[in-house]
């Protein structure tokens, strides 16, 4: 699973690197992610959720310099699981929704303004 992981995210980087966005790869990461919680109501309930992640996932993705960021968190949230470590690993989850968030309020007031 973390090799699984560890590859997605390798991946993202040759995607970037490549002039792309590694939407779709992340999008597999947060599926893989997801699919390893050992906790079957949680996955379900995520698994709901996974089609707003995903839509949000390519706005997010294509703001200049975001890609870099979106895989920076991704290792840290890789690293924390590796770890072992469930506190570390929530909080660089929480980090990373929260920035997304601030992303796409900021695409969604950019774009109201220019209505």
């Amino acid at each position: 699973n973390i090799q699984q992981l560890e590859s997605i995210l390798d991946e993202i980087q040759k995607d970037i690197e490549a002039g792309g966005v590694g939407a779709e790869f992340s999008i597999r990461f947060h599926h893989q992610v997801i699919h390893s919680i050992e906790n079957e109501i949680l996955s379900s309930i995520t698994s709901l959720v996974m089609e707003l992640v995903e839509n949000t996932t390519h706005m997010n993705l294509h703001i200049p310099g975001r890609a870099n960021i979106s895989l920076a968190e991704h290792r840290k949230i890789l690293g924390a699981i590796k770890k072992g470590d469930s506190g570390q690993a929530y909080e660089c989850m929480k980090e990373h929704l929260e920035s997304v968030k601030r992303n796409l309020s900021t695409i969604i007031f950019e774009h109201s303004m220019d209505g």
